[in-house]
């Protein structure tokens, strides 16, 4: 029989201030598979999103008009992913006034497919909202594996299973938290912590370079949502991944004139400095920039490549409008360099554009969503049976 430790967390938010850390006998875990993809997101009562259901593949584009639902997915994949990794309250994340307004359900749903090794986990959210009383909770939370069950909680009682769903666990939790967030790794749980660590590696970018710094005190393992921090990402990289930054910088050298060498300069005891340097048209002559006095485009295109080349190869990139920052002459190596590397070195991406170039290259990865005024967002069936390039035929209307 497994035995179980309370160990005290430093999260006083929590209800009873603890984590389950469970220590089994010694099992090995051959059996758990290793996570390939989001295959599927469901959505009810968020915004414009009714009864919306979406799939993934590789990789895929989102296509569709402003305003028809394609960054409200993507709001949604990061505040389940902040849910799941425990940084938040149920309430923050998902506040009344994301409700859809047009629809008098008090209940949100939401759920997850991500393809394991060997089956599929599902995961199910119901977020309870009483305005009376201004209190947002989770009604529900669970998570199945092949329609079995690996976590269950419901009326403030969180129930555990083992990967062979036999009943683990079982103990009261915080009502306006995630009940999967603070589980503890074990041999006997590996599907649920895969499943839960896959989503915490889901990355929703919205690049805005006149915000990136080029100071650098710590690692970071995520690259915030704006690349902010991309010199902090750029240095846990470094140690975690020499080699793959050596790559990106090989692709930046062909593809960014002048390019020679990004690197981290020590300018304190705990403060680096993220420098590009650059040759010059005179033989022998070099210059030496930090990164935020780069242009925008130089910034942005500096980003996309080392998301293509030595981001986490285990991660989820959701990717909104890379293209506005660069050129047509730099946009098209780079969707060339996305398209052979998903499914490969990047297991998975999802685009949001507007770019021709873009619509064009990816139109057998598009999936199109439409929305009529004040109405939900659907998944459409589109077929171009014209002679004019998809983004012609989006450009002139004739599309929805």
């Amino acid at each position: 029989m497994p035995f179980f430790i309370l160990s005290l967390t430093q999260d006083a938010c929590m209800p009873s201030d603890f984590d389950i850390c469970v220590f089994p006998p010694s099992v090995p875990a051959d059996f758990m598979g290793s996570i390939t993809m989001l295959k599927r997101l469901y959505i009810d009562n968020y915004k414009c999103l009714t009864n919306f259901d979406i799939r993934f593949e590789e990789l895929t584009l989102l296509l569709g008009a402003n305003g028809c639902g394609k960054s409200a997915v993507f709001e949604v994949v990061g505040k389940l992913r902040d849910f799941i990794r425990g940084d938040a309250r149920v309430g923050e994340l998902f506040p009344p006034t994301d409700l859809t307004h047009w629809s008098t359900k008090p209940e949100q749903h939401f759920e997850l497919e991500i393809d394991i090794s060997g089956g599929r986990c599902l995961y199910r959210l119901v977020v309870e909202h009483k305005p009376e009383i201004r209190f947002v909770r989770v009604m529900r939370e669970e998570l199945l594996f092949d329609d079995k069950p690996l976590f269950a909680f419901e009326d403030g009682e969180v129930q555990i299973y083992r990967d062979d769903h036999a009943e683990g666990p079982k103990y009261s939790f915080d009502s306006t938290r995630s009940g999967l967030a603070p589980v503890v790794d074990g041999n006997d749980n590996t599907r649920l912590c895969a499943f839960r660590n896959q989503v915490r590696r889901f990355v929703t970018l919205f690049l805005e370079p006149k915000r990136m710094r080029s100071g650098s005190d710590f690692d970071a393992d995520m690259l915030s949502s704006g690349g902010e921090n991309f010199a902090s990402w750029y240095q846990g990289r470094l140690q975690e991944d020499p080699r793959r930054i050596l790559d990106a910088m090989d692709q930046l050298s062909v593809v960014l004139p002048g390019f020679v060498d990004l690197r981290l300069v020590q300018k304190g005891s705990d403060y680096r400095e993220l420098q590009v340097e650059f040759s010059s048209a005179d033989v022998g002559s070099r210059s030496i920039y930090r990164f935020d006095q780069l242009s925008d485009g130089q910034r942005a295109l500096i980003v996309l490549y080392f998301l293509l080349f030595a981001d986490d190869a285990e991660r989820t990139l959701f990717l909104d409008e890379p293209d506005n920052y660069i050129t047509l002459p730099e946009l098209q190596p780079w969707l060339a360099e996305l398209e052979d590397g998903c499914g490969d070195t990047l297991p998975q991406t999802v685009l949001i554009s507007h770019h021709p170039e873009a619509i064009d290259f990816l139109s057998d990865k598009a999936v199109w969503l439409g929305r009529d005024p004040e109405s939900h967002t659907q998944v459409l069936d589109v077929t171009n049976n014209t002679m004019l390039k998809t983004s012609e035929l989006y450009a002139q209307g004739l599309a929805p």
